[in-house]
């Protein structure tokens, strides 16, 4: 993991683990790794590993909601956290093992991008149900409507219930990541 004190005109290491995912928010920031997750308070001078409770898993999308932190795993499911990473549990009823490549809140919605679909939550993991069978890599919240990338481009506009395509001009280009500007 690199930083930059300057808008990327140069880069420091401040980790040698490789980054799978990141969540900052205020002075926390939270990286995963290929197993677990690590804390730092101090723009990545220090970090703690801060794992207790979750799976020796690849961490690829870490996000919040409130004061809830989730992690998505390779393959252990979807983790949560009520204390900014000091323990987590398992928050993936309906879930399961499966990989989770990313996860984004719309609203009070959490939803799951995964190799086997994309999966919906309201209530803050407890449990899960699968709204679309496409393959998806990516997720992306974008005003009030949830794009998913994968094999093929989907649009939700109402927090994930149902999906439209949204890919015309990709050509069956895989989409492994999603931005807005």
């Amino acid at each position: 993991m690199f930083i930059s004190t300057d808008n990327g005109t140069s880069w420091t290491a401040v980790n040698n683990n490789a980054a799978y995912s990141l969540f900052v928010n205020g002075n926390d920031i939270f990286f995963g790794t290929s197993t677990g997750a690590l804390h730092s308070t101090n723009n990545g001078t220090s970090w703690t590993p801060v794992n207790t409770g979750l799976a020796k898993s690849q961490i690829n999308a870490l996000v919040a909601s409130g004061t809830n932190l989730f992690a998505g795993t390779q393959d252990s499911g979807v983790y949560i956290s009520t204390n900014m990473g000091g323990n987590w549990s398992r928050a993936d009823s309906g879930l399961g093992n499966v990989t989770v490549r990313s996860l984004v809140v719309n609203g009070t919605t959490l939803l799951a991008a995964t190799f086997s679909g994309i999966f919906r939550s309201t209530n803050n993991g407890t449990s899960w149900s699968l709204v679309n069978t496409s393959l998806s890599n990516a997720l992306l919240v974008n005003g009030s409507s949830v794009y998913a990338g994968g094999f093929e481009m989907l649009v939700s506009t109402d927090d994930g219930v149902s999906w439209t395509s949204a890919d015309t001009g990709l050509d069956s280009a895989m989409v492994t990541s999603l931005a807005a500007n």
